[in-house]
């Protein structure tokens, strides 16, 4: 069981996601404030965060580029998600991933296995 924190300001995504991968045996984390993100990695201890590039008021790729820049985070896998294809945003980041939306549910399972 891996512990998954969602980031995403759409509260459909966000439940459809938590029953999938709750039914896939994963505990699920999410926030409804990302304003700082860093303490909530630092509360939780997620194994993966899954993170929408764009949130209302933030950035998921500043966001990123937060997290990578703190070795106490370097653990934390990271799946970026957005309806724009920023794959290659995310060639600079270790332990990261991207996946297009919409996307199929099998399609975040096989991403969640590959970058564990």
């Amino acid at each position: 069981m891996k512990k998954i924190m969602i980031i995403d300001d759409d509260q459909d995504i966000q439940k459809l996601m938590t029953i999938f991968l709750e039914l896939e045996g994963h505990k699920i984390f999410t926030p409804k404030d990302f304003s700082d993100v860093p303490k909530l990695i630092d509360d939780e201890q997620p194994h993966i965060l899954i993170l929408d590039v764009n949130l209302q008021g933030y950035n998921g790729i500043e966001i990123l580029e937060d997290i990578r820049k703190n070795e106490n985070y370097n653990d934390v896998k990271v799946i970026l998600t957005s309806g724009l294809d920023y794959s290659y945003r995310i060639e600079d980041f270790s332990n990261s991933d991207f996946i297009l939306k919409p996307y199929m549910p099998d399609e975040l399972i096989r991403k969640i296995n590959k970058i564990n």
